[in-house]
């Protein structure tokens, strides 16, 4: 399973210029020889960066957006990669294009890296060509803005909240009830054993309740690594989920990569989180608005979800 125990943030080239050319200088000048003055083009002050940081603040990888739509220089780090990092990346490069009404970017992929880019949904352009002996494929992604009459009557979108500290279960249980009353209709939660201290604790547990009766069409989705260890104690969060079996949905785990993941987490789809690195520790980080974040760990959930087993530790919720 993918650790997702970073996130992408947009970054200021003035204040990150040695976090950015130090990825850079790992990645493309001495692990894949391309020629310093080449890859160090003097563009970088006019174009907009992101950095991908580790939980604890450690820079990872990077990328840019230029003004006419181009991202580039997509680098992580080695011992980062197949985590999902690069795609996180690209996906934050493709939201402040859009929010800056750009309306299509463009790539030149590596060979390596052009599955990818395809599975986010660009399109190959012209013909490929060698660059510092590697091939590249001129890829492009057309960014269809909304209407004009939508966009002079949608609210604008809440500006992201960078995300803070959370100590101890109290802080957990503020951050877990923010994010259940934001949420418009989904849910999703990641726990090893659905901790009775965090989810029994009756203010959240109503707030569940109210959520899944107030909108027609709530989606709760729990994904619990050891149910095993929940069927013979009367949980008041499953108890609800038998009630309201047509909101809750419960599944669990059965790859081994899933079954060693060790973190937990909340996502909505109104951009908030929580995560949780050491999942039986009340010790993590949370936004209420942090979309690029929020959105791939429910990239993640999805996945897991799709391959997950339904609980049959609670048969009789027809779960």
């Amino acid at each position: 399973m993918t650790i997702t125990s970073y996130y992408v943030e947009p970054a200021h080239f003035r204040v990150d210029r040695d976090d950015i050319f130090r990825i850079r200088q790992l990645v493309f000048v001495v692990e894949q020889g391309i020629p310093e003055d080449l890859e160090f083009d003097g563009m970088d002050p006019d174009c907009l960066h992101v950095l991908a940081r580790s939980d604890g603040g450690l820079p990872i990888g990077t990328g840019r957006l230029s003004a006419d739509g181009s991202i580039g220089r997509v680098a992580v780090l080695s011992e980062w990669r197949r985590q999902g990092v690069g795609s996180a990346i690209v996906r934050a490069l493709i939201d402040i294009a859009r929010h800056r009404c750009i309306g299509q970017v463009k790539l030149t992929a590596q060979a390596a890296a052009h599955p990818l880019y395809r599975r986010m949904g660009f399109a190959t352009t012209g013909n490929p060509f060698e660059k510092a002996g590697i091939l590249h494929q001129p890829m492009y992604l057309d960014l269809t803005p909304p209407p004009m009459i939508q966009r002079q009557t949608a609210e604008a979108r809440p500006a992201s909240v960078e995300p803070e500290r959370m100590d101890g279960i109290d802080a957990t249980l503020t951050a877990s009830l923010a994010l259940l009353n934001d949420t418009r209709r989904r849910i999703c939660v990641y726990s090893q054993d659905l901790e009775i201290a965090l989810y029994g604790h009756k203010p959240l547990v109503e707030a569940f309740k109210q959520f899944a009766i107030r909108h027609r069409h709530s989606d709760i989705r729990l994904i619990i690594r050891d149910p095993s260890s929940l069927r013979h104690l009367q949980h008041p969060l499953i108890d609800l989920a038998q009630r309201l079996s047509s909101r809750f949905c419960l599944r669990t785990p059965v790859e081994s990569e899933d079954l060693q993941f060790l973190p937990a987490y909340i996502a909505n789809d109104s951009d908030g989180y929580w995560f949780r690195p050491i999942g039986n520790r009340y010790e993590g980080h949370w936004s209420p608005k942090q979309a690029a974040r929020a959105r791939q760990l429910l990239e993640e959930f999805d996945k897991v979800w799709e391959r997950s087993r339904v609980c049959s530790e609670f048969r009789a919720l027809s779960l």
